[in-house]
Protein backbone atom coordinates (compact mmCIF):
# COMPACT_ATOMS: atom_id res chain seq x y z
CA UNK A 1 0.00 0.00 0.00
CA UNK A 2 2.85 2.47 0.83
CA UNK A 3 4.68 1.51 -2.27
CA UNK A 4 1.67 2.76 -5.09
CA UNK A 5 1.23 6.11 -2.72
CA UNK A 6 4.99 6.11 -2.95
CA UNK A 7 4.97 6.40 -6.68
CA UNK A 8 3.05 9.64 -7.06
CA UNK A 9 5.37 11.95 -4.87
CA UNK A 10 6.30 15.69 -6.72
CA UNK A 11 9.85 15.63 -7.12
CA UNK A 12 9.96 18.73 -4.87
CA UNK A 13 11.47 18.19 -1.51
CA UNK A 14 15.34 19.67 -1.55
CA UNK A 15 18.49 17.72 -0.83
CA UNK A 16 20.41 18.16 2.58
CA UNK A 17 18.26 18.15 5.69
CA UNK A 18 16.66 14.83 6.16
CA UNK A 19 13.70 15.90 8.74
CA UNK A 20 12.56 18.70 6.31
CA UNK A 21 12.63 16.20 3.19
CA UNK A 22 10.77 13.27 5.26
CA UNK A 23 8.12 15.74 6.50
CA UNK A 24 7.72 17.05 3.04
CA UNK A 25 7.39 13.37 1.48
CA UNK A 26 4.56 12.69 4.28
CA UNK A 27 2.75 16.01 3.54
CA UNK A 28 3.22 14.80 -0.48
CA UNK A 29 2.12 11.40 0.76
CA UNK A 30 -0.98 11.87 3.30
CA UNK A 31 -3.78 12.83 0.86
CA UNK A 32 -3.14 9.52 -0.33
CA UNK A 33 -4.23 7.40 2.22
CA UNK A 34 -7.83 7.54 4.12
CA UNK A 35 -6.37 6.15 7.70
CA UNK A 36 -6.60 3.59 9.08
CA UNK A 37 -6.87 2.16 5.89
CA UNK A 38 -7.06 -1.75 5.34
CA UNK A 39 -4.41 -3.79 3.99
CA UNK A 40 -5.55 -7.08 4.37
CA UNK A 41 -8.23 -9.31 6.80
CA UNK A 42 -5.63 -8.72 9.87
CA UNK A 43 -3.40 -5.40 9.30
CA UNK A 44 -4.81 -1.89 8.84
CA UNK A 45 -2.39 1.14 8.57
CA UNK A 46 -2.93 3.51 10.98
CA UNK A 47 -0.35 6.11 10.64
CA UNK A 48 1.89 8.15 8.50
CA UNK A 49 4.36 10.31 9.86
CA UNK A 50 7.97 12.16 9.67
CA UNK A 51 10.11 11.17 12.58
CA UNK A 52 13.92 11.40 13.13
CA UNK A 53 14.73 11.98 9.56
CA UNK A 54 12.54 8.90 8.09
CA UNK A 55 8.87 8.00 6.71
CA UNK A 56 7.14 6.00 9.40
CA UNK A 57 4.25 4.08 8.40
CA UNK A 58 2.61 2.21 11.61
CA UNK A 59 0.57 -1.04 11.19
CA UNK A 60 -1.55 -2.44 13.52
CA UNK A 61 -2.94 -6.35 13.23
CA UNK A 62 -5.99 -7.40 14.53
CA UNK A 63 -4.82 -11.01 15.78
CA UNK A 64 -1.47 -12.39 16.91
CA UNK A 65 0.95 -11.90 19.75
CA UNK A 66 3.93 -9.52 20.26
CA UNK A 67 6.54 -12.22 20.18
CA UNK A 68 4.99 -14.02 16.84
CA UNK A 69 4.95 -10.70 15.26
CA UNK A 70 8.20 -9.97 16.10
CA UNK A 71 9.98 -13.32 15.00
CA UNK A 72 8.00 -13.08 11.60
CA UNK A 73 8.99 -9.79 10.62
CA UNK A 74 12.56 -10.54 11.50
CA UNK A 75 12.07 -13.95 9.81
CA UNK A 76 10.47 -12.49 6.08
CA UNK A 77 12.35 -8.85 6.55
CA UNK A 78 14.64 -9.30 3.32
CA UNK A 79 11.16 -10.48 1.48
CA UNK A 80 9.69 -7.77 2.82
CA UNK A 81 12.13 -5.24 2.21
CA UNK A 82 12.47 -6.85 -1.98
CA UNK A 83 8.60 -6.61 -2.21
CA UNK A 84 8.38 -2.59 -0.89
CA UNK A 85 11.82 -1.18 -1.87
CA UNK A 86 10.83 -0.77 -5.53
CA UNK A 87 7.78 1.33 -4.80
CA UNK A 88 9.90 3.57 -2.45
CA UNK A 89 12.09 4.60 -5.33
CA UNK A 90 10.97 8.04 -4.92
CA UNK A 91 11.12 8.62 -1.11
CA UNK A 92 15.03 6.82 -0.95
CA UNK A 93 16.04 9.00 -4.19
CA UNK A 94 16.13 11.75 -1.36
CA UNK A 95 17.85 10.10 0.72
CA UNK A 96 15.57 9.46 3.30
CA UNK A 97 14.90 5.90 5.21
CA UNK A 98 11.27 4.29 5.58
CA UNK A 99 10.58 2.68 8.88
CA UNK A 100 7.56 0.31 9.26
CA UNK A 101 5.89 -0.17 12.69
CA UNK A 102 3.99 -3.38 13.06
CA UNK A 103 2.21 -3.72 16.90
CA UNK A 104 -0.78 -6.03 17.84
CA UNK A 105 -3.68 -4.00 18.14
CA UNK A 106 -4.15 -3.91 21.69
CA UNK A 107 -0.68 -3.14 22.40
CA UNK A 108 1.46 -0.37 22.64
CA UNK A 109 4.94 -2.36 21.95
CA UNK A 110 5.78 -2.24 18.37
CA UNK A 111 8.16 -4.07 16.05
CA UNK A 112 10.32 -1.53 13.40
CA UNK A 113 11.63 -3.24 10.23
CA UNK A 114 14.19 -0.47 8.80
CA UNK A 115 14.28 0.37 4.97
CA UNK A 116 17.18 1.96 4.10
CA UNK A 117 17.51 3.95 0.30
CA UNK A 118 21.29 2.32 0.28
CA UNK A 119 19.88 -1.15 1.05
CA UNK A 120 17.21 -0.59 -1.39
CA UNK A 121 19.01 0.48 -4.60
Amino acid sequence: MAAGAAAGLRDSAPAGNDKMIAAMLVEQLRPEFRLPAIVDANTRLVSLEAQDGKVVFGYSLLHGSAGALAAAVEQDRARIAGALCPGLELIFAKGVSVELRYRIADESRYTPLLLRPTRCI
